[in-house]
């Protein structure tokens, strides 16, 4: 079986690229403390607490530019948005 080819939006470039560097930074984190490697602070909690806050912004970022790119209303208009830490 092939590999399965995604096909992005060129406006969801920019948005799924900052997803995918928060989860990319929080993935490493993770092998680091798995390897015994991790560096200063780095725990599973804080693992954890960068993945809500990930969740909390970029990936809901993503998930409402997906929903305008499809024409679904914006999230921001009918619910409320998560509320956001400030970046590490």
């Amino acid at each position: 079986m092939g590999e399965a080819q995604l096909v992005l939006p060129d406006a969801l470039l920019p948005v799924a690229a900052v997803a995918n560097g928060d989860l990319w930074k929080i993935y490493e984190m993770v092998r680091r403390i798995e390897r015994g490697h991790e560096e200063s602070g780095e725990t599973l909690e804080a693992a954890h607490d960068r993945l809500r806050e990930a969740t909390r912004s970029s990936l809901f970022d993503l998930r409402e530019a997906m929903r305008r790119d499809l024409g679904v209303s914006a999230l921001s208009e009918g619910a409320d948005r998560p509320a956001r830490r400030s970046q590490q």
